[in-house]
């Protein structure tokens, strides 16, 4: 039962750092400005695959708070542009962007280890 309430915790504590954008916002999204964006498709039907991908982002924004700044929730129901630039149809799927240009790409059910290491190498 904590150990459920902690997870719970953490989610409303990382999604309240996240930019959620709507179908509208997301395509004025920039991304090829400078410094790091994270975008993070999400589904709520995959919603029990994203605890890792949570559990990562905030250990990292610890460590890194100016390069995990930008976080951009782009949940499913918004089946618009970015979905589709990016080529998303694995949920969940995170994208590191850096300088405009995409440096990883995380997608579906991973470890805790493997995002920490995708993500490592993608801001180091």
């Amino acid at each position: 039962m904590k150990k459920k309430l902690g997870l719970i915790f953490l989610s409303v504590f990382f999604l309240s750092a996240c930019n959620t954008v709507d179908s509208d916002a997301v395509s004025k999204i920039k991304l090829d400005s400078e410094g790091y964006t994270l975008l993070f498709f999400s589904d709520e039907e995959k919603i029990r695959l994203e605890n890792n991908y949570y559990d990562v982002l905030l250990d990292l924004r610890k460590k890194f708070p100016n390069e995990m700044a930008d976080v951009i929730l782009v949940q499913s129901t918004n089946k618009n542009e970015k979905i589709k630039k990016f080529n998303v149809s694995v949920y969940p799927t995170l994208i590191v962007i850096k300088d405009g240009e995409e440096k990883t790409r995380i997608e579906g059910k991973k470890s805790k280890r493997e995002i920490m290491n995708h993500l490592m190498n993608a801001i180091e």
